[in-house]
């Protein structure tokens, strides 16, 4: 037994596949959305245009981003260091005093 005879009809199906609706998107699919497809594979996924000075002036950024980098990062450290440093020296001066109780 055929599922599709008995829920639709033999003819339903027939009128269904040939829906002019349906057919002239097949036939023609719709410009404006593979216009919106094309141009953004166009402008995203093409390679780019290599150019010799642009990415030397681009590497000569990027290496005086990096040691700015790390500059900062061993002078945040060493002030670090130099904190916790001065905090224990210092101990007797910089404290905290709890005032509770504990019972066992």
């Amino acid at each position: 037994m055929d599922l599709r005879k008995t829920c639709l009809g033999e003819r339903d199906i027939i009128d269904h596949l040939l829906d002019l609706t349906l057919i002239k998107i097949f036939l023609h699919p719709l410009s404006r959305e593979v216009r919106f497809w094309e141009g953004l594979i166009d402008k995203y996924l093409k390679p780019l245009e290599k150019d010799a000075e642009k990415e030397k002036q681009i590497g000569n950024a990027l290496k005086e981003l990096r040691n700015q980098m790390v500059f900062s990062f061993l002078m945040i450290n060493s002030i670090w260091v130099l904190t916790i440093f001065l905090l224990q020296e210092n101990k007797d001066l910089v404290n905290l005093t709890f005032c509770y109780s504990l019972k066992l």
